[in-house]
């Protein structure tokens, strides 16, 4: 056994503490929401792209309509 492991086990001997690691591995152990949490950092980051794309697109049109409306 490890030192971790060991640790990890004495520490479940104790009675509170045996009920925030019954908790805690049940979390731990469940993967049914990493594909959730994957699928919204992908959006959160096309998000920021979209949203950075249209301020810096944004800015060189109002310059160019600014431009066209000096020249009138």
């Amino acid at each position: 056994m490890t030192g971790t492991r060991t640790l990890l086990k004495r520490l479940r001997s104790q009675p509170i503490l045996r009920r925030l690691c019954a908790g805690f591995d049940g979390v731990v152990r469940d993967a049914s929401g990493a594909t959730a949490i994957e699928y919204a950092l992908i959006v959160v980051f096309i998000s920021i792209l979209a949203v950075s794309w249209a301020a810096y697109v944004g800015t060189h049109v109002v310059n160019f309509f600014t431009s066209v409306n000096t020249s009138f």
